[in-house]
């Protein structure tokens, strides 16, 4: 097994078809080299064309390049050449896989002296050791920037992070990723695990519409036992640190007892939230507030609505007709 790294010509412009013969070249090229007679090369359509069913071209370069291919060719007892079928194509990716990881890591000299280099097999670029993360529970290994643009992506979407290799099921853990991550996407990380944790009986909600915190009713308690609140079901937010009634279920009244202030204010959070404009989610059921940018809401469950009027959002794009944009006035 073995990779070659290569620069093409210097200047100038390549073609996708030049680019992919002159790869083709180098490794009919390689091949003779190590003195191998049975060779099996994967090429795309494109070079398929020409190479193999011999289609002139009008470029005097690239024609030169697709006979430099066929002559190369007829100097192996046996050359194979394998139309890739795209994506779906296992077999050349897990022979470039296996070829890759043969040649994991390295030693290269630096102007600091040697450095120990891996490769990153998702990215397939190499990156000193130092700046590798394993994935505790499956030792898969990736580099700190390919971890963090797959970490982003799934929280993005609010999908549970694994592992970024293929077809493993690992779960991510949020503190063991503090070192290539900003201290807001491992506290982002750690959300669904910890409130997969509480107990949905236990479960409370901030009633403040920015805010929104998931809680449990005991930690709740426990914060507001060092406040001079007493009263009876007034609780104060874990997150934003205001009062609230957990009986009822909305910022906290004053001088005024549960069953008094329900008989004044029925449906008070209902009224409230056509007052402000506010909208539900219909997952988690949170109130959620538009304060400023488009009608598209990514709600800290997973779910994506259309704050306008409320129509799910499927694989980021709307199933409604009201946009992303929304009029200059508050919501």
């Amino acid at each position: 097994m073995s990779e070659i790294k290569k620069p093409f010509r210097n200047g100038g412009f390549l073609s996708e078809l030049e680019v992919d013969i002159q790869a083709l070249v180098e490794g009919l090229d390689a091949a003779l080299s190590s003195n191998l007679k049975r060779v099996t090369f994967f090429i795309s359509q494109r070079t398929h064309n020409y190479v193999l069913d011999l289609k002139p071209h009008g470029d005097e370069k690239i024609q030169a390049l697709i006979n430099q291919a066929d002559l190369l060719r007829k100097m192996f007892n046996c050359c194979e050449l394998h139309l890739f079928l795209g994506l779906n194509d296992n077999r050349c990716f897990k022979l470039a896989r296996r070829a890759i990881i043969s040649q994991l890591s390295w030693s290269e000299k630096t102007p600091t002296g040697k450095k120990r280099k891996e490769t990153c097999i998702k990215c397939f670029e190499g990156t000193v050791v130092l700046q590798m993360y394993s994935v505790d529970g499956c030792l898969h290994r990736f580099c700190f920037s390919c971890m963090r643009k797959h970490i982003q992506e799934k929280l993005l979407t609010g999908m549970v992070v694994k592992c970024p290799h293929d077809g493993c099921t690992v779960q991510l853990i949020a503190n063991s990723c503090k070192k290539f991550l900003l201290l807001n996407l491992v506290s982002l990380m750690s959300q669904p695990m910890e409130e997969a944790a509480i107990p949905i009986e236990e479960r409370i909600y901030c009633p403040y519409p920015r805010c929104s915190t998931l809680m449990s009713k005991r930690d709740v308690l426990k914060c507001t036992k060092e406040s001079f609140a007493r009263a009876q079901g007034c609780r104060k937010c874990i997150g934003c640190q205001l009062y609230f009634c957990i009986d009822c279920e909305v910022p906290w009244h004053h001088n005024m007892s549960c069953s008094d202030y329900r008989r004044s204010n029925p449906n008070t959070v209902k009224s409230l939230a056509r007052e402000k404009m506010w909208q539900q989610c219909k997952k988690c059921k949170i109130m959620v507030e538009l304060v400023d940018g488009c009608y598209h809401i990514s709600c800290w469950c997973g779910y994506e609505f259309c704050y306008k009027c409320r129509a799910v959002w499927k694989k980021r794009k709307p199933t409604c007709n009201c946009g992303d944009k929304r009029k200059n006035t508050r919501q």
